[in-house]
């Protein structure tokens, strides 16, 4: 399926085509130009830029900082461990739209590959059949793909060893089995997915232009599944259909084959589908929604298409990363960057809902002074708060990004008052007054205290 200057009219998503110089092609109405959030889709030198439907600049300012902090985390790590972490940072951002722009040879691929599940529990023997010298474009995603297909052998297959072949772009997982299961659902979406890995892959594919094939038969025993990167390509890889008033499919990307799983020339057979499509209709040409899926009538026709995830979206599904990730993602204690990364993550999480954990009033004293030296910032005159405090990396980085500020207690929560409120970090914790309340459930006499 491509799209044409003239279709972007009906593609039901704030978008634009946009050249080889950054200037736009064409838009739909609903474009506002480039901002946090975009997502990009190539096809050949044309790129399709889609902006969230929901912007939520403070989460993404925290989303882009913790990848950046965990980044400056990497070199000081364990040798031994830095693999694992550049790998499971780099599977990370591909969930917040944050590409790969590094080379690996195929050999490089393979021992990170090897390097990460080594790390993993229960992994099963990666034995490396063939990998040259050949350059790979956005090796680290290819990794971060290869490594989940070996984790997903092992967990669905219960394999204990399996056999890895990269070349010519084509770089294969076997093992040895009945291949009683062939496929495990999952979505770009995570709004579509109960599980955390495959999505990655399929966004991996987004990212570099590449297709992931589903374990098949191999012959004598043994099951394969393929990760391939594929030639510069002018293939739409936005999930995206062209469907008529009786909800015929007429037109797909390939994504959307593997995302609704309905050909050209069938109907649709999800009833959520079915019924937004006739909204659509009646919408007359204004975008209409049904959770992750939009749609516009146009030209006689219904354009359906499974949007990106929002910023929202994204920064739960970078958390639902680091938990999917966390045996790789293990820093230096003791390093700079490392406490950096803890504190945005810790902020992260209080942006998206998550409770503030009460800390301890001798960790607090111990700890506060620590992260504040991270990030450049002397907390140490912080005297006098007692139990049950905030968490002392989450205060240090609020203080931090505030450039100072105070710690209070209302009576019911500790209170951030950042000497600079309008900071971008701030803009998903701060309150209309500019205060932060930090909530750790249960009231306290404590003195306030003053940086």
């Amino acid at each position: 399926m491509r799209i044409t200057g003239a279709d972007m009219g009906a593609v039901p998503l704030p978008a634009a085509w946009v050249d080889a110089d950054g200037s736009v092609v064409v838009a739909t109405p609903e474009w506002s130009g480039p901002g946090l959030g975009v997502r990009e889709y190539r096809a050949g030198r044309l790129r399709l830029l889609v902006s969230p439907t929901a912007p939520a600049p403070g989460i993404r300012s925290l989303s882009e900082r913790l990848l950046r902090e965990l980044d400056h985390a990497v070199p000081e790590t364990d040798p031994q461990r830095q693999a694992g972490l550049r790998l499971a940072v780099v599977a990370l951002g591909v969930a917040v739209g944050r590409g790969d722009p590094q080379m690996l040879t195929e050999r490089q691929i393979a021992e990170a590959v090897v390097a990460a599940c080594a790390l993993e529990d229960r992994a099963p023997a990666v034995h490396v059949d063939a990998a040259g010298g050949a350059a790979v474009r956005s090796g680290w995603l290819v990794a971060a793909a290869l490594k989940q297909i070996v984790m997903n052998a092992r967990k669905h297959e219960s394999c204990q060893e399996v056999r890895l072949r990269l070349g010519d772009g084509w770089s294969a997982v076997s093992w040895q089995g009945e291949g009683a299961l062939r496929s495990v659902a999952t979505s770009r979406h995570p709004d579509r997915r109960s599980g955390w890995g495959l999505g990655m892959v399929r966004l991996c594919c987004d990212a570099i232009g590449a297709s992931y094939l589903a374990p098949r038969e191999a012959g004598k025993g043994w099951v394969e599944a393929a990760f391939v990167v594929e030639p510069e390509s002018t293939c739409l890889r936005l999930p995206m259909a062209v469907v008529r008033a009786d909800s015929m499919v007429t037109q797909a990307t390939r994504t959307w084959d593997a995302e609704a799983g309905v050909f050209p020339g069938r109907p649709l057979r999800d009833a959520e589908l079915v019924r937004l499509v006739r909204t659509a209709v009646e919408a007359r040409g204004w975008i209409t929604e049904s959770g992750p899926w939009v749609a516009r009538s146009h030209g006689g026709a219904v354009w359906l298409a499974l949007r990106p995830a929002d910023t929202r979206e994204q920064g739960l599904d970078l958390l639902e990363g680091i938990a999917h990730e966390a045996q790789l993602l293990v820093g230096e204690p003791q390093s700079r960057g490392w406490r950096r990364a803890v504190a945005v993550l810790e902020a992260l999480q209080m942006a998206l809902g998550h409770p503030v954990p009460a800390y301890g009033e001798a960790e607090f004293a111990r700890d506060l002074p620590l992260y504040g030296e991270a990030f450049g910032c002397d907390l140490g005159g912080f005297q006098g708060v007692t139990a049950p405090t905030p968490p002392p990396a989450l205060t240090a980085f609020l203080l931090a990004a505030g450039d100072g500020g105070t710690l209070a207690h209302d009576g019911r929560s500790w209170v951030v008052h950042p000497h600079d409120p309008a900071s971008a970090e701030l803009s998903g914790v701060v309150a209309p007054d500019g205060s932060i309340k930090l909530d750790v459930g249960q009231e306290m006499a404590v003195q306030d205290v003053t940086c």
